[in-house]
């Protein structure tokens, strides 16, 4: 995994939740449910909630605007500890 980098914004920001939910395509969400339940099996203790992710970030010299979009905690673990959506998303 590569580093992050945290930085201070200096100016407002403006985070948005869009109101929509990510729909991801078939065979994403099956690799993700399938990794899902391999963690389930290892810990029956987690729990799939809801999770937010940004869809969207634009910086002008004004402002940081930010929308995010609903999903669920499958989905945020999956895009952590495997990644590649990209690839997936974009293909």
């Amino acid at each position: 995994m590569s580093a992050i980098e945290i930085q201070p914004i200096k100016k407002p920001a403006h985070i948005r939740f869009s109101g929509n939910r990510v729909v991801l395509p078939e065979p994403l969400r099956q690799k993700i449910d399938q990794h899902w339940q391999q963690l389930v099996k290892d810990n029956p203790r987690l729990h799939n909630g809801e999770s937010f992710t940004v869809v969207s970030a634009d910086e002008t010299d004004a402002e940081v605007a930010i929308e995010l979009a609903e999903t669920d905690y499958a989905h945020y673990l999956y895009s952590h500890q495997v990644g590649g959506l990209a690839s997936l998303l974009f293909a």
